[in-house]
């Protein structure tokens, strides 16, 4: 299992330098595992959404993109 942090989904969220806030994007971890079986990527936990991740939001438009 994996824990990784999910704080923002990309840099749209976000109004200021990532250097300020180092976290990384939930669209960054996705292409990282893009290529990995599908046993690797039901490893992988999202943990610590912001409130402004829109994978969150009522519609979860990217909720689709974190299952596949």
């Amino acid at each position: 299992m994996r824990l990784i942090d999910a704080t923002f989904f990309d840099q749209k969220e976000v109004k200021r330098a990532m250097t300020e806030v180092p976290h990384p994007f939930i669209e960054e971890t996705i292409s990282l595992f893009k290529n990995e079986s599908l046993a690797t990527k039901n490893k992988v936990i999202f943990i610590h959404f912001n409130h402004t991740n829109r994978t969150l939001q009522k519609e979860k438009k990217n909720e689709k993109k974190l299952k596949n």
